[in-house]
């Protein structure tokens, strides 16, 4: 009796919302492609990622169900509305005869990559633990006034300076640098009055905006403020809520990348709009049609850039259509790479030089205009290893994935100021645009620059001393957020 009340404690509280998941995917049955089964898995797979996140995030920032969430989306859900509706589709990458088993490919890796990584991170937390209670007041003050000047020098620099050489181990570290800024916002999210955090969250997405109309690059705009949305809702233990937040920011999304490339034409070009009120009033204008379009019903032209931007199958269809027909597979060669990338040139200065878009352009087919960076993606870097073996290898990267998240719910538990560097460090390795070479240089590098700020730096050296006082005990499996904070 008591190992089924233990299982009924352990699993029970996911059930409904596996059973809903499956349910909105049998509601979606009629417009699947060929192959209706596998679809159903893939968005059954999609939609439990994203419940799975609502559920948990006002115990914990749900980052990493969100990031399966958003995999799915651009493997699973953006291929259908490709298939489904061709007018969707990008005519330099359409719709090949490789379809219909790459397709079943991202299904199968999708199911794979949510299951793994609810596995690790179904794992509770136990009662929320306000990070307010764990300092005091002087380190409370001295981690708030890094955070400030943090996030301003890391915005400043960051419009200063565009062209860093990324190559080199200078430049990188600049990335590493400028990237502390992300942490600086999660800390203030998660510290601030909560009278003010709503100000804040504002405050930032005026300013990353204005960043992103001055750089023109507007990556950096979306993962800035979604981990402070994200953050903010876990402060504020939002559920529902957060669906109407992520809605408006589809939409929001949606319009930049209508936008995008029309606007970088015009900064880049002799006409450019110089001032600050040039470029809002351009957009001012542009959302207006936007706004238009969008009321007259026209929702394929209005979504069609955001779903051919977001689309990562057909980077792997191009991969499954040459591997290997013209191209032999590499046999873990690339894998190599990367855990050879990890050793620093200093220690072996043969070592060899590795272009994500050498290896695009060699398994797609495709070439790359001359600034544009694309990868295969971790499905694509699988399949063009082990062809559909690669899955095995695609269920070892997403079990890395579900333990480094399991570790920190557990360093969470003891600190939530945990949190902050969470995104720091999985960034390139929840990314599907990320091959395994830039995934694991970038995850081991952020490791070591985050050790050596959490030893050298007085302001973050008590979260180390916290989790050595406080170690987590284990709860029922469904958290339960707790008393609201003030």
């Amino acid at each position: 009796m008591t190992n089924l009340a233990d299982y009924r404690r352990q699993y029970g509280p996911w059930i409904p919302i596996l059973m809903f998941s499956a349910a909105v995917a049998a509601f979606l049955w009629p417009i699947y492609p060929q192959g209706a089964l596998v679809a159903f898995v893939g968005v059954t797979s999609v939609v439990f990622s994203l419940l799975s996140g609502m559920a948990v995030n006002p115990s914990y920032p749900a980052i990493p169900q969100f990031a399966v969430a958003l995999f799915g989306v651009q493997h699973v859900i953006c291929p259908m509305l490709y298939y489904t509706y061709p007018s969707t589709a990008d005519p330099s990458f359409g719709v090949t005869s490789a379809f219909t088993k790459t397709f079943a490919y991202c299904c199968w890796g999708t199911a794979l990559m949510s299951s793994i990584v609810w596995f690790f991170t179904r794992m509770p937390t136990g009662p929320v633990v306000r990070p307010i209670e764990l300092l005091d007041r002087r380190t409370y003050r001295r981690i708030l006034e890094w955070s400030w000047l943090t996030w301003a020098a890391g915005t400043i620099f960051f419009m200063a300076v565009r062209n860093l050489p990324v190559g080199t181990s200078l430049g990188y570290f600049f990335v590493l640098l400028v990237a502390l800024r992300d942490v600086a916002i999660c800390v203030l999210v998660l510290l601030l009055p909560r009278n003010r955090v709503g100000l804040f969250v504002g405050c930032i997405f005026l300013v990353q905006l204005i960043v992103s109309l001055n750089t023109t690059m507007f990556s950096h705009f979306f993962i800035v403020f979604g981990a402070a949305l994200i953050f903010l809702a876990h402060r504020r233990m939002w559920r529902w809520k957060l669906i109407l937040a992520l809605f408006a920011g589809v939409l929001f999304t949606a319009f930049i990348q209508n936008e995008k490339l029309a606007y970088r034409e015009r900064m880049w070009s002799d006409a450019k709009i110089v001032t600050l009120g040039e470029r809002l009033g351009y957009w001012q204008v542009r959302i207006r049609e936007n706004v238009s379009v969008f009321g007259a019903g026209g929702l394929g032209q209005f979504f069609r850039p955001l779903v051919i931007r977001l689309n990562q199958e057909r980077i792997v269809e191009q991969v499954v259509r040459r591997v290997p027909s013209r191209e032999p597979y590499a046999g873990g060669r690339t894998m190599l790479t990367a855990v050879q990338l990890v050793i620093p040139r200093v220690l072996w200065p043969g070592k060899p030089v590795h272009s994500s878009n050498e290896m695009f352009v060699k398994y797609t087919g495709h070439v790359l205009q001359s600034g544009t960076s694309m990868g295969v993606g971790p499905l694509g870097e699988c399949y063009l290893n082990f062809g559909l073996w690669g899955l095995i290898a695609f269920a070892v990267y997403c079990s890395i994935i579900g333990i480094i998240s399991r570790i920190w719910i557990r360093l969470g538990a003891a600190h939530p100021l945990w949190w902050a560097w969470y995104l720091y460090i999985m960034y390139f390795l929840i990314k599907a645009e990320s091959d395994f070479s830039k995934a694991f240089n970038a995850l081991v590098k952020s490791l070591l620059f985050m050790g050596v700020i959490l030893c050298v730096s007085p302001v973050w050296r008590h979260m180390l001393t916290a989790v050595r006082r406080r170690p987590p005990s284990r709860h029922p499996a469904f958290p339960q957020p707790g008393p609201r904070r003030p």
